[in-house]
């Protein structure tokens, strides 16, 4: 259940081509299958980063399990460079934040994932 959120002021236009290379990269650094992964980018009319109101964004991953100090290194290494691409924007005007999530805080199709009918 990836979660991927991004608010930006960037107004570059992603593209649905953009959107599922990041979808795979996200399938490939948590090891699950994109049929669980979503993506929102949200356009946010004012931000301010470092000083400036130059393009920038604030990207949250939410995840049950495949977050932690080592897999966010992965996390961070692939997905920094495709955020830059999409958004036009540099890496040091951007944080990622990586949220693990318990299996009964997410719920998908009427169900809590601790108690997902078999």
């Amino acid at each position: 259940m990836p979660c991927f959120q991004v608010q930006t002021n960037s107004q570059s236009k992603v593209t649905d081509s953009q959107l599922a290379t990041l979808s795979a990269a996200l399938s490939k650094t948590t090891g699950k299958p994109e049929t669980y992964i979503s993506i929102s980018i949200r356009r946010v009319e004012s931000m301010f980063f470092g000083g400036s109101s130059e393009p920038t964004a604030i990207c949250e991953l939410s995840s049950i399990g495949k977050i932690g100090p080592e897999e966010n290194k992965q996390h961070a290494a692939t997905l920094t460079p495709i955020i830059c691409e999409i958004l036009n924007i540099q890496s040091d005007r951007f944080y990622i934040f990586y949220k693990n999530c318990e299996r009964h805080d997410v719920s998908w199709k009427g169900h809590c994932f601790h108690n997902m009918p078999k």
